[in-house]
């Protein structure tokens, strides 16, 4: 297994708090492009979150742990599965209402809106109580005033209630076109001429004896 020596993007918001809009957009951008990559594939991984997009030795992010991705019978398909992580999951999984690919879209949002805040927003002790707020969903809450109004829009386009409604969802290039990413350049971020916003460092204290 490959070493990601920059840890996960769980570590670094614990570590440097909430991150600045151009970080989280360019963390984001990739996880939109995994999902692409798994959807075109009938792939829902439906474990999307911060401590399963590690950084690697350049910089560069990837999606690891797909003991929840299940293949599709296609892009339309649908499972029952309860599974995810509590704070992550869609409404239609707490339901038990059948899901699909989408739960993968709502997911990014509330990993968009925990990188940018530094918390889900939907958490207790509780997974009751968790699964109650994500039922009232997005329109529940209280919006930091920091977070612009593209980033706020969104993160409510990609957490609508109605699965076939979110951003993405049969078009991800719906998502590529939100105003939030207007001025990022996907092209480059593809063929690695986007420099990261994290370049993880390492110190090897080298020891010798006579």
């Amino acid at each position: 297994m490959e070493c990601c020596i920059g840890g996960d993007m769980y570590t670094l918001i614990r570590d440097r708090g909430r991150l600045d809009e151009p970080t989280v957009r360019y963390y984001c951008a990739a996880a939109l492009e995994a999902l692409d990559y798994l959807h075109q594939r009938s792939i829902v991984y439906r474990d999307l979150k911060p401590e399963n997009m590690v950084i690697q030795r350049n910089g560069t992010p990837k999606l690891v742990d797909f003991g929840f991705a299940k293949r599709l019978n296609n892009t339309d398909g649908q499972t029952w599965t309860f599974c995810g992580t509590a704070e992550y999951v869609a409404p239609e999984i707490v339901l038990n209402n059948g899901h699909g690919i989408s739960v993968d879209i709502w997911a990014l949002g509330i990993f968009m809106y925990e990188l940018l805040t530094g918390s889900p927003p939907f958490v207790s002790s509780n997974p009751t109580a968790v699964y109650n707020a994500i039922l009232r969903g997005v329109e529940s809450l209280v919006w930091p005033k920091y977070l612009s109004e593209d980033a706020v829009n969104l993160i409510f386009n990609f957490c609508r209630a109605e699965p076939h409604r979110r951003l993405g969802y049969g078009r991800i290039e719906d998502a590529r076109e939100a105003p939030w990413f207007s001025l990022f350049d996907f092209d480059a971020f593809r063929t690695f001429r986007m420099q990261p916003p994290f370049i993880p460092t390492v110190n090897i204290n080298r020891s010798s004896s006579l």
